[in-house]
């Protein structure tokens, strides 16, 4: 039974608002059609009747039980010669009498007795040995007004037994919660439950939580007949029992109170990985963990790791002694123990000592089990034993990450970008691994049946650094759209499974938009359902979204409004941010709001003129304050001539000085030896780093011709997930206006052309169209169009572990006009 729950528990966490599922016990041995005397003798010895699909074991006669084959066959040889010289000597020849018909087994139905069909239950294990669902419930339909009570149970369980070898996910299961021939022996399950064993009742649960069936009817009627039967305190049954409510979300309000008192009274020990999971399948129905029996239950847990930790590390698990817990059995019961909103007693102590007996047994656990770990520690906040055990698991990591099922590869990611976020560490150790991480995230995104994994996935790959691929936001984007499509007609619902929560759209569009990416669609959909809770959202939720959609360049007109409003008339909220976000509104308001009126007036609102003093005059000596502040604040200002100036003061100028304080790229240094090699000498002097009145700091500027040029990089490019072609950001976009409001022309010039004889063509013909002769011949013909290069796009981003793609490199070619 162990082996089977370490075999088939997953863990679905990701992030800590949402639960997990719990581990899933062994398929129950439904008991098969015995004799009575071999009822009778089973009933007397205490012993579990067997699986429907055990075969009788055969007789074997002992050396002194009975004749020998050939003593037999002389036996039959005489028997025959006497039988015919009996009819030789008869005067008349005599028909023997024909064979008496197999005795008919009786069963019990409350008062009746109604006959067992004896070849039933052997047509039916027939059917299920095939392992075809289809002859199976063709059996089924064909017979199931001669079903009895363990024709039902082998038929359910046998059902969810092959739907589990088919590993079909939720289709199957949907396909046959919605199947008439299972309605039906439900229904017969509810009429007879009176006269069924405790074994078939609790292989009913079973089946019924593997093939995720709510059937109130039947769960009622099985939790009142089990409540007053003692054998239900053998911990197996418990174990399945539990499991099976709480796979399907059923709630009984004395079930665990039935289990506790059952268990209590028979007093049998479970082992300790037993323990841990009657323990997940309890507390995931929602029970308490300070309950009598729960605290009894982790006692037998911590006793086990105490035992442990003062004896020699154990073998393999099936080397192991009874008294030690299984790794994974400890990972789920911890996942399950996170999962409860109450605090428990023995948290701080079961965690302590679990983490030591993970880094002793380091080498014996699987890359599942780590996942299911490091997102246990995570959720408690434990984040100096979460960064020791992702040191002690780098191996599992490196070598089984890639290879681990969709869930678990979902929670841990997320648990080491947490990780990552909290301490700082250092992934250098995935390092060769990440293109690999994601081609396999990108194939499983299909195969989530939550959307929150998708987002969960996403945000773990981009905050844990490993960045992620055209590939991957494609299928998460086109994944969260068709979800959001199925519910269009309901778009202010939040009690539909596949609909997110206003904070999770949020997260959908900053992760896009932090990654260089965009999908149209999904983020008008998402746009929609930001106005309906924009007086809900949280001031981090709505100024990362509203960063969002202008960092790619889309201006929802009825989000942007509604969020000004909101500001307008909540002054509170504007008072409540900090600097940088106030900064982060305002750039966005003066990216995408198109009332102007609207624009100025928020604008005004979020920075007001004693806040800029105070951040301005600090400047550098605030090291707090993130660098990416100055840049999207002197562009508020170039934008918004009413806030250039201050008392006694040019605040232009002062950020200005800010900007010029940060490093900038050496792209920019090959950009001008560019520029010089092309004009004349006497025009290199002319080449400088300041463009327009606003002051703006670009790569190379000729004030002459009021023309400025940037290397293209992550902030000023996108590619758009839809037709996969790389664009101008939101950034870049409002720059190029800035400047065109001076009357100067803003050209951004691939990275990858710098130093080739394409380049230098292209930008002599742009100089020779601004009345600038060129110091060499160019191509013949002037472009009276802007010029387009092509390149191929590489990664430049200096990172310690892992280089985050840039949005032109997603593409095979870029189209950038200069």
């Amino acid at each position: 039974a162990s082996s089977f729950i370490r075999s088939a528990s997953g863990v679905h966490a990701a992030m800590p608002a949402h639960g997990q599922i719990p581990p899933e016990p062994p398929p129950p041995p439904p008991p098969f059609a015995m004799s009575s005397v071999q009822q009778r003798a089973s009933t007397a010895s205490g012993a579990p009747q067997t699986a429907p699909n055990a075969r009788p074991r055969s007789r074997k006669r002992t050396r002194g039980g009975g004749p020998s084959g050939a003593s037999r066959r002389v036996v039959r040889r005489k028997r025959s010669s006497s039988a015919a010289r009996s009819r030789s000597c008869s005067p008349e020849l005599t028909v023997p009498p024909p064979r008496p018909p197999p005795p008919v087994r009786q069963r019990t139905e409350g008062n009746k007795v109604a006959p067992i069909p004896p070849r039933l239950q052997r047509r039916l294990l027939r059917a299920a040995g095939l392992m075809s669902l289809d002859r199976l419930l063709e059996c089924v339909e064909d017979n199931l007004e001669q079903f009895t009570a363990l024709n039902i149970a082998t038929a359910l369980v046998w059902v969810a037994r092959i739907a589990l070898k088919k590993r079909a996910g939720s289709d199957i299961e949907e396909a046959l919660g919605q199947d008439s021939r299972i309605s039906a022996l439900c229904s017969l399950v509810v009429k007879l439950v009176p006269s069924m064993s405790v074994s078939m009742l609790v292989g009913i649960v079973w089946a019924l939580g593997k093939l995720r069936i709510l059937d109130i009817d039947v769960l009622e009627a099985v939790a009142a007949r089990l409540g007053t039967d003692i054998r239900l305190a053998q911990p197996r049954y418990l174990l399945m029992l539990s499991w099976g409510f709480a796979a399907v979300g059923y709630q009984h309000p004395d079930m665990v109170a039935v289990i506790e008192r059952a268990a209590f009274a028979n007093r049998a020990v479970p082992s300790p990985s037993d323990a841990c999971n009657i323990s997940c399948a309890i507390l995931a129905s929602r029970a308490s963990p300070d309950l009598p029996f729960v605290q009894s239950l982790l006692r037998i847990v911590m006793q086990s790791l105490d035992h442990d930790a003062n004896a020699g590390s154990i073998g393999s698990h099936a080397e192991s002694p009874a008294s030690s817990v299984h790794l994974s059995d400890l990972a789920s019961l911890l996942i399950s123990l996170g999962n409860t909103s109450e605090t428990y007693v023995l948290a701080d102590s079961l965690l302590a000592k679990s983490a030591v007996y993970f880094r002793k047994h380091a080498g014996e656990v699987s890359t599942e089990a780590v996942c299911n770990i490091l997102t246990a520690f995570v959720r408690a906040q434990r984040w100096a034993e979460a960064w020791d055990l992702v040191v002690s698991f780098k191996s599992c990591f490196v070598s089984g990450l890639v290879n681990v099922r969709p869930g678990h590869l979902v929670v841990g990611i997320w648990a080491l970008a947490r990780i990552v976020l909290q301490g700082g560490a250092d992934l250098s150790f995935l390092v060769g691994r990440e293109q690999a991480l994601r081609s396999r995230a990108a194939c499983i995104v299909p195969f989530l049946e939550d959307t929150r994994q998708v987002l969960r996935l996403v945000w773990g790959f981009i905050c844990a650094r490993i960045y992620c691929s055209t590939e991957l936001l494609q299928a998460a984007a086109e994944h969260i759209h068709g979800q959001l499509r199925k519910n269009s007609q309901d778009v202010a619902s939040r009690d539909s499974a596949d609909v997110l929560s206003p904070a999770e759209f949020c997260s959908v569009v900053w992760c896009l938009a932090s990654e260089g990416a965009r999908h149209q669609p999904l983020f008008a959909a998402v746009g929609d359902r930001l106005c309906a809770f924009c007086g809900e959202l949280a001031s981090k939720d709505l100024v990362d979204a509203l960063w969002a959609f202008a960092a790619s360049d889309v201006a929802h007109t009825a989000f942007f409004e509604a969020a000004a409003l909101r500001f307008v008339e909540d002054a509170e909220l504007c008072r409540s941010l900090t600097f940088t976000d106030a900064v982060r509104v305002a750039w966005a308001f003066s990216a995408a709001l198109e009332n102007l009126e609207l624009q100025a007036a928020v604008v005004q609102l979020l920075l007001p003129p004693p806040l800029l003093n105070s951040a301005l005059s600090a400047g550098g000596e605030n090291t707090s304050m993130p660098a990416c502040t100055w840049p999207l604040l002197h562009i508020v200002l170039a934008v918004h001539e009413a806030l250039r100036n201050g008392p006694g003061c040019s605040h232009l100028s002062l950020c200005a000085e800010q900007v010029a304080q940060q490093i900038r790229s050496k792209a920019g240094a090959g950009l001008r030896r560019e520029l010089c090699a092309v004009l004349p000498k006497e025009l290199h002097e002319d080449i400088c780093q300041v463009a327009g009145f606003s002051q703006m700091l670009v790569d190379a500027a000729l004030p002459a011709k009021r023309i400025a040029f940037d290397v293209v990089s992550n902030a000023l490019v996108l590619v758009d997930l839809i037709t996969l072609k790389s664009l101008p950001s939101g950034a870049a976009q409002l720059r190029r206006e800035c400047l065109r409001r001076d009357g100067w022309s803003l050209r951004l010039i691939p990275k990858e052309s710098l130093s080739s004889p394409l380049c230098r063509d292209a930008l002599g013909d742009l100089l020779k169209n601004h009345g600038l002769e060129p110091a060499r011949c160019v191509a013949e013909g002037i472009h009276s169009a802007p010029v387009v290069v092509e390149y191929e796009r590489r990664h430049h981003q200096n990172t310690v572990s892992m280089q985050q793609p840039c949005a032109a490199s997603r593409t095979n070619s870029l189209r950038i006009i200069i």
